[in-house]
């Protein structure tokens, strides 16, 4: 009798990956809908910039154009 040779077909890698691929993204937009973190606080802050005082400005490294 003759023999038959089965050979089980190989199993596709690219589902893996595309499944690993869509749960990185969903895990990445649920982050970044959820982080509160960008939002900015300005608090009290000088509209004309850094308040400095004259004792300040000999004390800088670098020379200051007023």
């Amino acid at each position: 009798m003759a023999e038959i040779n089965i050979e089980r077909k190989k199993k596709s890698v690219w589902p893996w990956l595309l499944l690993i691929l869509l749960v990185a993204l969903l895990i990445w937009a649920i982050y970044e809908l959820t982080n509160d973190n960008d939002t900015v606080n300005t608090g009290n802050v000088s509209v004309a910039g850094m308040i400095i005082t004259s004792e300040d400005l000999q004390q800088l490294p670098y020379p200051v154009i007023v």
